[in-house]
């Protein structure tokens, strides 16, 4: 929010799509950059499980929207088995 603020003006989550309005500073459009560094919070959720030594793989992890996201294709099954993950530092926070 430091680098690239945004204001959420409305949201909804759905089991399967949200919806959100954003407002940006003026002169400010860049949507994209915005939901990619959402994607990698996203991303770190699912590895967690594997960073903390609790599964091999986040497949394994059985309390995880992952199955989720490999029932409606947006990561194959085997994502984020047998390597090591890195996140920008902004990411995670632990």
């Amino acid at each position: 929010m430091e680098r690239h603020p945004f204001n959420i003006d409305a949201f909804v989550l759905l089991p399967d799509h949200s919806h959100c309005i954003w407002t940006l500073p003026q002169g400010d459009s860049d949507f994209s950059m915005r939901w990619r560094y959402l994607i990698q919070h996203v991303e770190y959720i699912h590895y967690n499980p594997v960073k903390h030594g609790l599964a091999k793989a986040p497949t394994n992890w059985e309390y995880s929207s992952f199955h989720r996201y490999v029932r409606d294709g947006v990561y194959n099954s085997e994502w984020g088995a047998g390597v090591k993950m890195k996140f920008d530092s902004e990411v995670g926070g632990e």
